[in-house]
């Protein structure tokens, strides 16, 4: 199995849950389907798994305000290990209530 299939598949598998009506594709392309404007629209979504591991506390992929990066649980506890997802983390940096309103329901709808 190539590096990095269980986990696109369970991110494909939650994202399918998430929206209604999303369908995979030759199973490595999922499209979501949405209206815009009255029309429908087609997001589609690939998921690549990373060459190189870069790693918590590296520049290169910490949320824009956060200090730490957190390796995300997988488990049913509740989000990232440690109890504070780095979304949680990223929606505590100069977001307005707005963003950070939408932030919660994606994770609600995501069961993070």
């Amino acid at each position: 199995m190539a590096k990095g299939a269980e986990a696109k598949q369970k991110i494909f598998t939650k994202l399918l849950e998430v929206f209604p009506g999303s369908f995979m594709q030759d199973d490595k392309i999922l499209r979501i389907v949405e209206q815009e404007n009255g029309e429908t629209v087609e997001i589609k979504v690939t998921l690549t798994a990373a060459k190189d591991v870069l790693g918590a506390g590296t520049s290169s992929n910490r949320a824009a305000g956060s200090t730490t990066v957190e390796e995300f649980d997988w488990s049913d506890n509740g989000g990232a290990a440690g109890g504070k997802s780095s979304v949680e983390a990223a929606a505590a940096a100069d977001l307005n209530e707005t963003e950070k309103a939408n932030i919660r329901k994606m994770m609600e709808a995501l069961g993070l």
